[in-house]
Protein backbone atom coordinates (compact mmCIF):
# COMPACT_ATOMS: atom_id res chain seq x y z
CA UNK A 1 0.00 0.00 0.00
CA UNK A 2 1.57 3.26 -1.08
CA UNK A 3 0.13 6.86 0.73
CA UNK A 4 0.01 9.09 -1.96
CA UNK A 5 0.63 12.70 -1.87
CA UNK A 6 1.49 15.88 -3.92
CA UNK A 7 5.11 15.70 -3.74
CA UNK A 8 5.30 11.89 -4.12
CA UNK A 9 2.10 11.55 -6.63
CA UNK A 10 4.92 11.68 -9.89
CA UNK A 11 6.82 8.42 -8.40
CA UNK A 12 2.91 6.72 -8.03
CA UNK A 13 1.76 7.54 -11.88
CA UNK A 14 5.22 7.39 -13.87
CA UNK A 15 4.29 4.26 -15.44
CA UNK A 16 2.03 2.26 -17.65
CA UNK A 17 1.05 -0.29 -14.91
CA UNK A 18 -2.92 0.51 -13.36
CA UNK A 19 -3.19 2.29 -9.95
CA UNK A 20 -5.89 2.28 -7.71
CA UNK A 21 -6.36 5.76 -5.33
CA UNK A 22 -8.69 5.72 -2.18
CA UNK A 23 -9.17 9.12 -1.25
CA UNK A 24 -10.09 9.23 2.57
CA UNK A 25 -10.23 11.76 5.45
CA UNK A 26 -9.26 8.70 7.84
CA UNK A 27 -6.00 8.50 9.20
CA UNK A 28 -5.85 4.75 9.28
CA UNK A 29 -6.74 2.28 6.26
CA UNK A 30 -9.94 0.09 6.62
CA UNK A 31 -9.21 -3.17 6.96
CA UNK A 32 -11.36 -3.57 3.62
CA UNK A 33 -9.08 -1.33 1.50
CA UNK A 34 -5.88 -3.34 2.80
CA UNK A 35 -7.74 -6.93 1.78
CA UNK A 36 -8.42 -5.66 -1.44
CA UNK A 37 -4.41 -4.52 -1.83
CA UNK A 38 -3.28 -8.03 -0.50
CA UNK A 39 -5.95 -9.67 -3.59
CA UNK A 40 -4.85 -7.26 -6.12
CA UNK A 41 -0.78 -7.34 -5.45
CA UNK A 42 1.05 -7.79 -9.11
CA UNK A 43 -2.40 -6.67 -10.87
CA UNK A 44 -3.02 -3.29 -10.07
CA UNK A 45 -0.85 -0.70 -7.71
CA UNK A 46 -3.17 0.23 -4.53
CA UNK A 47 -2.38 3.15 -3.05
CA UNK A 48 -4.21 5.77 0.08
CA UNK A 49 -4.26 9.40 -0.19
CA UNK A 50 -5.80 11.88 2.51
CA UNK A 51 -8.75 14.10 1.41
CA UNK A 52 -6.83 17.12 3.11
CA UNK A 53 -4.42 17.31 0.22
CA UNK A 54 -5.98 20.04 -1.47
CA UNK A 55 -3.31 19.62 -4.73
CA UNK A 56 -3.80 15.88 -5.24
CA UNK A 57 -7.88 16.22 -4.82
CA UNK A 58 -8.15 18.93 -7.36
CA UNK A 59 -5.45 17.00 -9.40
CA UNK A 60 -8.03 14.02 -9.41
CA UNK A 61 -11.20 15.89 -9.83
CA UNK A 62 -12.33 14.28 -6.53
CA UNK A 63 -15.59 16.64 -5.21
CA UNK A 64 -15.81 13.99 -1.66
CA UNK A 65 -15.01 11.47 -0.09
CA UNK A 66 -14.42 8.45 0.46
CA UNK A 67 -13.19 7.71 -3.09
CA UNK A 68 -11.66 5.19 -5.30
CA UNK A 69 -10.27 6.42 -8.58
CA UNK A 70 -8.38 4.04 -11.27
CA UNK A 71 -5.22 5.75 -13.18
CA UNK A 72 -5.16 2.80 -15.81
CA UNK A 73 -1.66 4.50 -16.73
CA UNK A 74 0.64 7.21 -16.36
CA UNK A 75 -1.65 10.36 -17.09
CA UNK A 76 -4.19 11.01 -14.13
CA UNK A 77 -6.55 13.46 -16.26
CA UNK A 78 -7.75 10.09 -17.42
CA UNK A 79 -8.71 8.41 -14.08
CA UNK A 80 -12.33 6.26 -13.86
CA UNK A 81 -13.94 7.24 -10.87
CA UNK A 82 -15.76 4.85 -8.62
CA UNK A 83 -19.34 6.13 -7.98
CA UNK A 84 -21.13 3.23 -6.66
CA UNK A 85 -21.23 1.91 -2.85
CA UNK A 86 -18.11 1.14 -1.37
CA UNK A 87 -18.68 -2.38 -0.47
CA UNK A 88 -16.58 -5.63 -1.21
CA UNK A 89 -18.18 -7.28 -3.82
CA UNK A 90 -18.82 -3.38 -5.74
CA UNK A 91 -15.37 -2.91 -5.01
CA UNK A 92 -13.64 -6.17 -5.95
CA UNK A 93 -15.71 -6.23 -9.40
CA UNK A 94 -14.42 -2.27 -10.36
CA UNK A 95 -10.68 -3.64 -9.65
CA UNK A 96 -11.30 -6.51 -11.85
CA UNK A 97 -12.62 -4.55 -14.94
CA UNK A 98 -9.37 -2.11 -14.53
CA UNK A 99 -6.75 -4.56 -13.19
CA UNK A 100 -3.89 -6.54 -15.01
CA UNK A 101 -5.44 -9.88 -16.31
CA UNK A 102 -2.04 -11.26 -15.14
CA UNK A 103 0.29 -11.18 -11.80
CA UNK A 104 2.91 -9.08 -13.54
CA UNK A 105 5.84 -7.67 -10.78
CA UNK A 106 4.59 -3.67 -9.89
CA UNK A 107 7.86 -1.49 -11.13
CA UNK A 108 8.07 0.72 -8.50
CA UNK A 109 8.29 -2.35 -6.13
CA UNK A 110 10.50 -3.40 -7.69
CA UNK A 111 12.61 -0.56 -8.11
CA UNK A 112 12.55 -0.21 -4.17
CA UNK A 113 13.30 -3.91 -3.66
CA UNK A 114 16.82 -4.92 -1.54
CA UNK A 115 19.34 -6.24 -3.90
CA UNK A 116 21.95 -9.30 -3.40
CA UNK A 117 25.42 -8.45 -3.34
CA UNK A 118 28.36 -10.18 -4.26
CA UNK A 119 31.22 -11.04 -2.00
CA UNK A 120 33.14 -8.23 -1.09
CA UNK A 121 36.62 -7.66 -0.35
CA UNK A 122 37.21 -5.53 3.59
CA UNK A 123 38.29 -2.33 1.02
CA UNK A 124 35.16 -3.04 -1.25
CA UNK A 125 33.41 -2.86 2.07
CA UNK A 126 35.08 0.43 3.55
CA UNK A 127 34.12 1.88 -0.19
CA UNK A 128 30.34 0.35 -0.50
CA UNK A 129 28.77 -0.31 2.56
CA UNK A 130 30.56 2.37 5.21
CA UNK A 131 30.16 5.06 2.73
CA UNK A 132 26.44 4.20 1.99
CA UNK A 133 24.63 6.24 4.67
CA UNK A 134 20.79 5.90 3.38
CA UNK A 135 20.75 1.95 3.29
CA UNK A 136 20.49 -0.32 5.70
CA UNK A 137 23.16 -3.48 4.65
CA UNK A 138 23.04 -7.12 6.23
CA UNK A 139 26.53 -8.26 6.26
CA UNK A 140 27.57 -11.33 6.92
CA UNK A 141 31.22 -12.24 7.53
CA UNK A 142 32.59 -15.95 7.28
CA UNK A 143 36.09 -17.20 6.41
CA UNK A 144 35.68 -17.84 2.51
CA UNK A 145 34.99 -21.03 0.70
CA UNK A 146 31.37 -22.54 0.46
CA UNK A 147 28.79 -20.23 2.98
CA UNK A 148 27.33 -22.74 5.08
CA UNK A 149 24.14 -22.39 7.12
CA UNK A 150 24.27 -19.30 9.34
CA UNK A 151 24.62 -19.73 12.93
CA UNK A 152 26.02 -16.18 13.22
CA UNK A 153 23.95 -13.06 11.83
CA UNK A 154 25.70 -10.02 12.11
CA UNK A 155 24.10 -6.98 11.01
CA UNK A 156 26.37 -3.22 10.62
CA UNK A 157 24.28 -0.51 10.90
CA UNK A 158 25.87 2.88 9.13
CA UNK A 159 23.91 5.66 10.81
CA UNK A 160 25.27 9.68 11.30
CA UNK A 161 28.89 8.27 10.53
CA UNK A 162 29.20 5.71 13.23
CA UNK A 163 29.02 2.05 13.42
CA UNK A 164 26.67 -0.34 15.23
CA UNK A 165 27.71 -4.29 15.46
CA UNK A 166 24.30 -6.52 16.68
CA UNK A 167 25.31 -10.17 16.39
CA UNK A 168 22.74 -12.89 16.86
CA UNK A 169 23.88 -16.37 17.81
Amino acid sequence: MHHVKSDNVTDFLADEYPKALLFSDKEATSPLFKSLAIQFKGRMRMGKASSSDSALVSQFGVESTPKLVIVPASDATQNVKHEGKLKKDELQAFLTAHALKERKDDPLTAAKAPTLVKAMTGEELKEVVLADNKKIWLVFFHKGGKVARARVCVCVCVCHASICIHMKI
